[in-house]
């Protein structure tokens, strides 16, 4: 019995302990899905994202929390593609459509249902010591997710040294 025990113990960590390898790192690169995104974003009252020397506003990508899937960006979004009627981190009951897409491709889009961590009480504008760029990200839930994306799963332990680390280049604009 001890030695069954010990034979299951030493085996273990193969099974129960190792980050699963996703099955598309193992095809040439371009066929990897779809994960970094751009952020279209048009406010109720018409302001959106415009910026003719900027082709899109910051980049995003989806998280599987095993439950739900979320839509994480940079919360410096909301300075450029703004409601320009509000100065805080404040844009559900102003929202008209969130997207976020691949680059060059909307029709593979994300649709944004809402902003989870909104703050009525943090402002956008008082510049960098009101702690904006310290805590620079924003999380949505999701209305709609195209089939042609890829969630990020969160991994289970840290990384290590040693460890492959995957990434994709974008397109150019």
């Amino acid at each position: 019995m001890m030695k069954k025990t010990l034979i299951i113990f030493y085996f273990l960590p193969l099974f129960s302990f190792g980050q699963i390898k996703e099955s598309w790192i193992m095809k040439p690169k371009n066929q990897w899905p779809h994960i970094a995104l751009v952020n279209d974003v048009t406010y109720k009252n018409g302001n959106k994202y415009e910026d003719p020397t900027i082709t899109y506003a910051a980049s995003s990508f989806l998280l599987d929390t095993g439950t739900d899937t979320l839509a994480i960006t940079a919360k410096h979004i909301i300075w450029v593609a703004r409601n320009k009627t509000s100065d805080k981190v404040y844009i559900n009951d102003h929202l008209k459509i969130w997207k976020m897409y691949p680059k060059h491709q909307p029709e593979d889009s994300v649709i944004i249902d809402r902003l989870i961590n909104e703050d009525l009480t943090e402002k956008l504008f008082d510049g960098p010591e009101n702690g904006v760029l310290q805590r620079d990200w924003l999380v949505f839930s999701t209305k709609y997710v195209s089939p042609n994306i890829q969630p990020v799963k969160l991994r289970n332990e840290p990384v290590k040294v040693g460890d492959k680390v995957y990434l994709r280049q974008s397109l150019p604009l």
